[in-house]
């Protein structure tokens, strides 16, 4: 595999990911626009939140690389109408799976130490804890969706339990 050492590079693809977060949270609120239920509104409306952290963290390390992010955040609409909650909810998983894969092939691909030739030592540092805090917290929002799954006794997520 190719290693990424140029930091415009590597801030294109954080914006990417901001805008994959900024595409799960359009999708988590048309779900939560067609539920009902309580027990998915907590899972789903934490999933919110949380994405709004992530793309203030993926914000904050294209600025540590030494690039500005000016742009318009559009949502997107997706239309679930017609579709079951459960296939609401993968849709989620599959995301959440998205982002968890899209974290970790980055903390492989860079060169982190390519990058401290170019910009500051402890922003490449800041920008590596960003990647590992956010497949951590990824790695947690499958885990919550799994339990979800398991108690509400929809097993197609991911690695499927049913088969």
């Amino acid at each position: 595999m190719t290693k990424i050492k140029d930091p415009g590079v590597l801030a294109n693809l954080l914006l990417n990911a901001y805008f994959a977060e900024e595409t799960e949270k359009d999708v988590i609120a048309e779900t939560l626009y067609w539920i009902r239920e309580k027990t998915p509104w907590d899972v789903l409306f934490q999933l919110y939140c949380d994405n709004e952290i992530h793309k203030k963290m993926l914000l904050e390390a294209v600025e540590r690389l030494g690039y500005k992010s000016e742009f318009e955040a559009k949502g997107k609409v997706f239309d679930f109408k017609g579709k079951s909650k459960e296939e609401m909810m993968q849709s989620i998983s599959n995301w959440e799976y998205f982002a968890f894969h899209y974290y970790s092939y980055l903390l492989k691909m860079v060169d982190f130490e390519g990058l401290k030739e170019l910009i500051d030592a402890e922003d490449v540092e800041e920008v590596r804890g960003t990647l590992e805090s956010l497949v951590e917290w990824e790695t947690k929002h499958i885990e919550m969706l799994k339990r979800f799954f398991k108690s509400s006794l929809l097993f197609r997520f991911g690695d499927r339990t049913d088969e």
